[in-house]
C-alpha cells in the first residue's frame, strides 16, 4: 500500500490498471514465477514501469499481492 500511496498520480493509475487487470482474471499467469520461502509460486505480471508480485488464494478467492516495484 505504501508504494501505491507514494507513487505519482500517473504511476498510481498504472498500478490500478494493473490491478484491474488481476480482478477481471485473477487465474492469469503472470510474464514469469518465482517461489517463496514456502515454495509457494508467485506470479510476477510487468508493466513497464511497475511489476506486481501476487498469488491467488482460490481456497477463499482472494488475490494475494506479495510485492508491488517500480523496474
Amino acid at each position: 500500500m505504501r508504494v501505491l500511496l507514494a507513487a505519482r498520480a500517473r504511476d498510481r493509475a498504472s498500478i490500478l490498471k494493473l490491478l484491474d487487470k488481476l480482478v477481471i482474471n485473477p487465474y492469469q499467469k503472470g510474464h514469469f514465477t518465482e517461489k517463496d520461502e514456502d515454495g509457494r509460486d508467485l506470479q510476477v505480471l510487468v508493466a513497464r514501469p511497475w511489476t506486481v508480485t501476487f498469488w491467488l488464494d482460490a481456497f477463499v478467492k482472494e488475490i494475494r499481492i506479495v510485492r508491488i516495484e517500480r523496474i
